[in-house]
């Protein structure tokens, strides 16, 4: 009888004497005998002697034994590392894109979702609200400011369009 070569992705261990897997975060080493395991490449995780990459939205650990989500205002296109989103952009729901938020809304404080503007703002890229100017009121979409119909003027208090008092 001879010998027989281990079933990938495990290799034999001759201190246990059997065929193993490789600890989490590295593969069998296919291209040389002398190191049976090797750490993942970059970009790329693993469990049981295989690694492979993180799909989008994810990162390998600083160990590469797991896959783990971006987190905060950072995504991951291909996988392999996880990035800050400009500040005028937000991340999309799986963490794979970075996304402008749209006419009547802007990115929040942190970074991390889009807001519509508040009552007497506007935001006519998705960048940032900005107040109309005086006398003039937000339109339906808060994409831009428009004036009261005469003889209103736009009274920021109320927020709405009413008529001069009395007098």
């Amino acid at each position: 009888s001879g010998c027989e070569a281990c079933a990938y992705p495990t290799y034999f261990n001759a201190t246990q004497g059997a065929c193993v897997k490789c600890d989490a975060g590295k593969q069998r080493n296919a291209s040389s005998a002398a190191t049976a395991c090797e750490v993942c490449a970059p970009g790329k995780a693993g469990v049981g002697g295989e690694c492979a990459s993180c799909s989008s939205g994810k990162q390998p650990n600083a160990l590469r034994s797991a896959c783990e989500a971006c987190l905060g205002t950072s995504v991951s296109v291909s996988g392999k590392r996880c990035t800050a989103c400009p500040a005028s952009k937000v991340p999309s729901t799986l963490r794979s894109s970075c996304e402008a938020c749209t006419v009547g809304s802007a990115p929040n404080a942190g970074n991390t979702s889009c807001e519509k503007c508040g009552d007497a703002t506007v935001s006519a890229d998705g960048k940032r609200c900005v107040a109309c100017a005086a006398g003039k009121r937000p339109n339906d979409a808060k994409s831009g400011c428009e004036a009261c119909a005469y003889p209103t003027y736009f009274n920021a208090t109320q927020g709405a369009c009413v008529k001069c008092d009395a007098g």
